[in-house]
């Protein structure tokens, strides 16, 4: 039994949703989006995170073109990309959640979701859930 909610479309919609609001946040308006972080930002910090929100919202629109993408070799190379972009993200972020030396609040969990989710997810969808009919063999 498949859940309707659980399809490569839905991950990839949510996931260009969060990359675009962020990346919006981060040009417009980036010191308060480091603030709820617990992060002050000097004038190099205000712009490599106004960089930072311009390069998200490039991955927005690359995850929004490949949502009604069938399982293919562009498909899984660029879910492979997120996987470990995903991947790299939650581990540092853990990293930094628990480094005495930084001002990590507790805001530093949702960055640990939604990096596991987003790698886990995009990971299900590539190695176990392609799409792909399996052929049967009879003997």
């Amino acid at each position: 039994m498949t859940n309707a909610y659980l399809t490569f479309k839905n991950l990839t919609m949510v996931n260009a949703i969060l990359l675009l609001l962020y990346g919006i946040g981060f040009i417009i308006i980036p010191e308060n989006m480091l603030d709820y972080y617990g992060v002050s930002l000097s004038n190099d910090g205000d712009f490599i995170t106004k960089l930072w929100g311009a390069t998200y919202i490039s991955l927005a629109m690359i995850v929004w073109a490949i949502r009604d993408m069938e399982f293919s070799d562009i498909r899984k190379n660029i879910s492979i990309g997120i996987i470990v972009g995903s991947g790299i993200g939650g581990i540092l972020s853990l990293i930094n959640r628990f480094d005495d030396n930084t001002n990590a609040n507790t805001l530093e969990w949702l960055n640990v979701f939604l990096y596991g989710i987003f790698a886990a997810g995009y990971a299900y969808f590539t190695f176990i859930e392609t799409g792909e009919k399996k052929s049967e063999t009879s003997e």
